[in-house]
């Protein structure tokens, strides 16, 4: 009966032992630097060992894909997993906290209980590489670094293009005309084209080659008619102001990388881009009749 009793005594003192071993105390989320975005998990149940540690052992494994930031610097990896509990794939740009338990090759990482406030944590061991994934249409594909940098940009590039922009109109003194313009193709957003114009300030009219990033695609301008446009860097980079049309209210900016001349662009007849000198191009002005020029807007 005495040996039986010891036996029950550690027990006893073993569960509870086993069980905070299981839970652990309270996790500290700045302890947590790493940033977890998890793409794709495929998980399992499974009990191994003894009888007596049956309880705790039974839980779930797996393995998936994810992107780990580390402060400034993001990275796809590979993981497998052994722990009590699992974890879904992120929502749009939810994230999980996580810390180095073996710097390049494994992380602890913190997951929230369903229908809890409990927090527990999970091993994951880790594969980096040199890409950066990226869902699209539902297909995870991988991105180079430089890739990924730019698709970050241009994510906060239409940020700023959108919300809390300045439409007032005096304070784009200048006027930018777009006679041609070829977009590219949309990142993240926005829109990239190439263009050529001619920019007006004040009694000034220059050419200008221009690189486009856009949060939406715009079209070449009419005869008389004009972007209003401001310098966001003197004679390199201008933003235009952009109207919903009917809706004055809201606006949008586009940001214009830009490269003057000192000729002036003009389209001929059959539509071809032509530059002329500016002695050319204030002759064919005041060639024109007042007929011809058409009415340019405030």
């Amino acid at each position: 009966m005495r040996p039986r009793n010891v036996g029950f005594i550690v027990l006893g003192l073993l569960v509870p032992a086993l069980a905070a071993q299981a839970f652990g105390a309270p996790k500290n989320p700045a302890d947590y630097p790493l940033r977890v975005h998890i793409y794709r998990t495929h998980w399992s149940t499974g009990t191994e060992g003894p009888y007596i540690y049956e309880f705790y052992n039974a839980g779930y494994h797996g393995y998936g894909r994810a992107n780990l930031t580390d402060g400034p610097q993001t990275n796809a990896m590979e993981y497998t997993f052994e722990c009590d509990t699992h974890f879904l794939k992120s929502d749009n740009g939810e994230t999980y906290l996580a810390r180095w338990k073996k710097p390049g090759y494994s992380i602890e990482m913190l997951v929230g209980v369903i229908g809890s406030d409990k927090i527990k944590s999970c091993q994951l061991k880790v594969t980096l590489k040199d890409t950066v994934y990226h869902k699209v249409n539902g297909e995870i594909i991988s991105l180079t670094q430089e890739q990924y940098k730019a698709r970050e940009a241009d994510g906060l590039a239409r940020e700023a293009a959108v919300t809390d922009v300045d439409a007032d109109v005096s304070h784009y003194p200048m006027k930018l005309t777009l006679l041609s313009l070829d977009w590219s193709g949309r990142v993240n957003g926005m829109h990239h084209g190439s263009g050529q114009g001619n920019l007006i300030a004040g009694s000034q009219v220059s050419a200008v080659d221009m690189a486009l990033a856009c949060p939406t695609t715009i079209h070449t301008t009419a005869e008389g008619r004009f972007y209003h446009a401001r310098w966001i860097k003197q004679g390199s980079e201008m933003s235009i102001l952009l109207h919903q049309a009917g809706d004055p209210g809201v606006a949008a900016t586009c940001n214009v990388k830009a490269s003057l001349h000192s000729d002036v662009y003009v389209l001929e007849s059959a539509g071809v881009l032509k530059a002329v000198s500016q002695d050319k191009y204030k002759s064919l002005q005041t060639a024109e009749t007042p007929e011809q020029k058409a009415p340019v807007p405030e």
